[in-house]
């Protein structure tokens, strides 16, 4: 009972420090909350997304980079891939993980859309093998 009592403070403290706009602040909260309550359907969505958006932010400014190349020689373009593929293991792999609990605690077709992001991710960076087509 003292953790859940607790664990409402925490969410209390986390749902301001986003409205403040400390999103990394309140994921370190959450993440408290995730550890002792496995069930916190909001800090699970919350992490799901913070890890989702920080690894597409990561991605997005590697691609950008990697654009820019006119040419790239094969050295540039293996960073290039293993950029991607510690993105998806520092962050993606996360989302996915918070994800799937979350999901299994509600259904919700936002998160269900991540996850699916999150698997064609994977596929690019050749951590998957690419689903085929059904005929």
């Amino acid at each position: 009972m003292a953790f859940a009592q607790r664990s409402d403070s925490l969410i209390m403290e986390a749902r301001s420090l986003v409205e403040q706009n400390k999103p990394a602040d309140a994921a370190f909260l959450f993440e408290k909350i995730a550890e002792n309550d496995v069930r916190n359907y909001e800090s699970l969505a919350f992490l799901a997304n913070y890890h989702f958006l920080l690894g597409q932010q990561l991605a997005d400014r590697v691609e950008s980079d990697f654009l820019k190349l006119s040419q790239p020689n094969r050295m540039q373009i293996a960073g290039y891939h293993e950029e991607l593929k510690r993105i998806y293991y520092q962050c993606y792999e996360k989302a996915s993980q918070y994800l799937l609990k979350a999901l299994d605690l509600q259904k919700n077709d936002h998160l269900n859309k991540l996850l699916l992001s999150i698997q064609v991710f994977k596929e690019k960076v050749d951590l998957a093998p690419a689903k085929t087509k059904k005929k």
